[in-house]
C-alpha cells in the first residue's frame, strides 16, 4: 500500500518540474531561523605583563578548589599572597595550538583557598613574551555563565540579541558585562528590565547588535567579560563566547507568502543566481511533510509556487525558507497559517485519484479480459 501511494504521488505532481522534491517528514517542527545554542562556562582570563621575571596578577576566586594555568611560560615557582606557595607542574596540551592558544605552560591546582582576591606570583626566569595570559578555572563555583546570541542565524541588518545569564545570586548594580564585537566595539549588557532585557534583577544581562558582514555567509563571534560579586559579597570574573551567523542575501521574499488553491505561492525578489524553495508543512509541533524546488533568477523576480503533498493535508501552519544554492545562506525564512483538511482521509484520497487516471478501455479489450481471466471491468470504462 506504501509503495501504491508513493507512487501515485509522483505520477500526479511529475508535470510541475524535474527539480521538485518532496516527501514525508516526522518529528518536531523546526524552529524558524534555529534554536541557538547556550554556552557555559565556569572560568576566565587574566593578562600579566612579565617584569624581572615575574608574572603578577590580581584575580577574584569564587572558589576553594580552583584549576589555575599559565599559558605559554613555564614557572620555576608559584606563591599566592606573597606567602602561601603554590605546587606547580608543567602543562602541555598540543590541541589547543589548532585554536592558537599556547599548548605549553604551567599548571596549579589550588587547595583550600578562601574566595576573594587574591596575588597570584608567578616567577618565569627566562620568559619568551612580554605578557601572559592565566586562565583560571573553577568548576565548584557556583557562579556559571550562561551565554547566547540569538536568533543563531540573521540577515545583515538584523538585531542579534546577547543573553549573559549569571544565575540570581549575583548583584545586578555591582556586576558589570560588556560584550565585545569583531569591530572591536563594545556593549554592555544590562539587568534593568529596560529592552531588550526582560526582567530586572532576575542574573540575566542583555543587550544587542546589528549583524554586519561584507561576505555572503560568515560565522560571526561576540567575547563576553564579565566581573561583579554575589549578593553575599563573593567577587568573580567570568569570559565567555557566543557565536551565530550572518548571511548577506542577494534576494528576499517580496511581500507575504500565501496559500492559494492548495499550494503555497513565495514572492522572490529580482535577483541573480540559483536558489531553492523549501517548505516545511507540520500540525502544531510534529512536522508532517516537506516540498522544495530548486530556481534560477536572471535579474527578474517571480512567484514560486509549490504544492501541498498529500502527506500535509492536516497541516495547520508551515515554514518557508530561501536557500542561496551559491552561499549555502539562508536568504529568508518565515511562518504562515494555512489551511487545515481536519477531515482528510489520505487513502481515500489516493483511491480517488486513482479512479479520476483509471484506463478507458475498448469492448473488445474488456471481453478478452472477461474471457481469459483477467478482470479489469468493474476499473474500466467501455468506449
Amino acid at each position: 500500500m506504501k509503495v501504491i501511494k508513493i507512487l501515485a504521488i509522483v505520477l500526479f505532481f511529475s508535470f510541475l518540474g524535474f527539480s521538485l522534491e518532496m516527501g514525508e517528514l516526522s518529528g518536531n517542527m523546526p524552529v524558524v531561523k534555529g534554536k541557538a545554542p547556550v554556552h557555559k562556562t565556569k572560568y576566565f582570563v587574566a593578562h600579566g605583563e612579565v617584569v624581572n621575571g615575574k608574572v603578577m596578577v590580581n584575580v577574584p576566586l569564587s572558589s576553594s578548589n580552583p584549576l589555575i594555568v599559565l599559558l605559554g611560560e613555564k614557572a620555576d615557582s608559584v606563591y599566592m599572597d606573597s606567602v602561601y606557595k603554590l605546587k606547580a607542574r608543567g602543562f602541555h596540551t598540543p590541541e589547543l595550538e589548532n585554536m592558537e592558544v599556547p599548548g605549553v605552560g604551567t599548571r596549579v591546582d589550588g587547595k583550600n583557598i578562601n574566595p576573594g582576591y587574591h596575588t597570584i606570583v608567578f616567577n618565569v626566569k627566562s620568559a619568551k613574551k612580554s605578557s601572559v595570559d592565566v586562565v583560571i578555572s573553577e568548576p565548584d563555583s557556583p557562579i556559571e555563565l550562561k551565554l547566547v546570541a540569538e536568533p543563531l542565524s540573521v540577515r545583515v541588518g538584523d538585531s542579534v540579541t546577547i543573553k549573559a545569564d549569571l544565575g540570581k545570586d549575583v548583584s545586578s548594580i555591582k556586576t558589570i558585562v560588556k560584550a565585545i564585537v569583531k569591530s572591536g566595539d563594545i556593549v554592555y549588557l544590562k539587568d534593568d528590565g529596560e529592552y531588550p532585557d526582560e526582567v530586572k534583577g532576575d542574573g540575566i544581562f542583555t543587550g544587542s547588535i546589528i549583524a554586519d558582514t561584507d561576505k555572503p555567509f560568515q560565522p560571526e563571534m561576540v567575547k563576553v567579560e564579565v566581573i561583579g560579586v554575589t549578593k553575599e559579597g563573593v567577587p568573580f570574573m567570568r569570559n565567555g563566547t557566543a557565536s551565530f551567523m550572518v548571511t548577506n542575501p542577494t534576494t528576499f521574499i517580496d511581500g507575504d507568502v500565501v496559500e492559494a488553491g492548495g499550494s503555497i505561492v513565495v514572492p522572490l525578489a529580482a535577483a541573480e543566481g540559483r536558489y531553492r524553495v523549501e517548505v516545511i508543512f507540520g500540525n502544531e509541533d510534529n512536522a508532517l511533510a516537506y516540498v522544495r524546488d530548486d530556481v534560477v533568477l536572471n535579474g527578474n523576480s517571480k512567484n514560486i509556487v509549490l504544492p501541498r503533498p498529500v502527506q500535509a493535508m492536516a497541516a495547520n501552519r508551515a515554514i518557508v525558507r530561501v536557500l542561496n544554492m551559491d552561499t549555502l545562506g539562508v536568504e529568508a525564512e518565515t511562518e504562515i497559517f494555512i489551511h487545515q483538511f481536519k477531515d482528510f482521509d489520505e487513502d481515500r484520497y489516493l483511491l480517488k485519484e486513482k479512479k479520476m487516471h483509471k484506463p478507458i478501455l475498448p469492448k473488445s479489450k474488456i471481453e478478452a479480459a472477461k474471457k481469459y481471466g483477467d478482470n479489469p471491468v468493474e476499473n474500466s470504462d467501455v468506449m
